[in-house]
């Protein structure tokens, strides 16, 4: 054998292992982490703008903004968002 070739054949194994089952990664998936990071945002959010403003409206919407961009972020990048959270949360206690 001077060549070796692959075929389609060979390769339907591989690409079933890179596939993820739907009760892993279905849509709850996103919706849970969504609401995760609804409620984890609501809470940074409330407790950052009420450090800085006075106005009642302000804080809430500047705490239904930070749910809302904690949410998405959650939502769309799961556990890397969460790690990353974390770190960034850990960080920020260390420069208390």
């Amino acid at each position: 054998m001077t060549g070796s070739s692959v075929s389609l054949s060979d390769l339907n194994g591989i690409t079933r292992m890179g596939q993820h089952d739907d009760y892993v990664s279905g849509p709850h998936h996103y919706w849970f982490q969504f609401a995760g990071g609804l409620v984890f945002g609501a809470g940074i959010g409330t407790y950052g703008s009420s450090r800085f403003f006075e106005s009642g409206v302000i804080v809430l919407l500047a705490s239904a903004a930070t749910a809302l961009l904690f949410g998405f972020y959650c939502g769309r990048w799961g556990e890397r968002a969460w790690s990353s959270i974390s770190d960034w949360f850990h960080s920020w206690r260390r420069g208390i």
